[in-house]
Formats: C-alpha cells, structure tokens, sequence
C-alpha cells in the first residue's frame, strides 16, 4: 500500500484513484479522502449512488496518484497509472469505502 492511511477508493473510469489521509465530507456523510501535501480539490455532489456518491470536478496539485491493483466493492479491478505532476484533471467519480 502506497499510502497507509488511504480511507477511500475513488474510481474514475476504469482507474482507480487511492490517496491519503486528508478527508472532507460531503452533506450525506460520505467521505473522500485526499493527500492534504499534494492536492488541491474543487468538487461538487453530483448524484447520490447506492454504492457512494458520484461527483463531478477536478483534482489538481503538484502531483497526484493513480494507483492500481485495487479491486472494487464491485468486484470491479482497475490496473491504473501515473498521472504527471502539475495537472488539473476533470473527473467522475463514486467514493466507496476502503475499510
């Protein structure tokens, strides 16, 4: 595990994004974990999901984590990448619980 505290497995097309320990909430108590010393966020609730909640925005920062070899609550497994630094990506993702 490349970050130990990882508390969410965002999926973002067929790759999967796991990063840190910093975590913001949205109004239905979902969680989304991010790496605090790399990212900066700008997201939005897009619709509830049984299995999470999907959004819409971007992530950007000095660099950021596109991890793979995670297999989803789903049953779904992403082989993921690295993305490069300096990058604003946008995004749609479900949050799903990494526990």
């Amino acid at each position: 595990m490349i970050f130990p505290l990882v508390r969410r497995i965002l999926i973002v097309d067929e790759f999967v994004i796991a990063l840190g320990s910093f975590v913001l909430s949205d109004h239905n108590q979902y969680l989304v974990a991010f790496q605090r010393a790399a990212l900066g966020y700008t997201l939005d609730p897009w619709a509830p999901t049984p299995n999470g909640v999907v959004y819409d925005g971007t992530l950007s920062g000095a660099g950021f984590l596109v991890a793979g070899g995670f297999t989803t609550m789903e049953g779904v497994h992403a082989p993921g990448k690295i993305a490069g630094f300096n990058s604003t990506v946008p995004v749609r993702f479900r949050a799903y619980t990494a526990e």
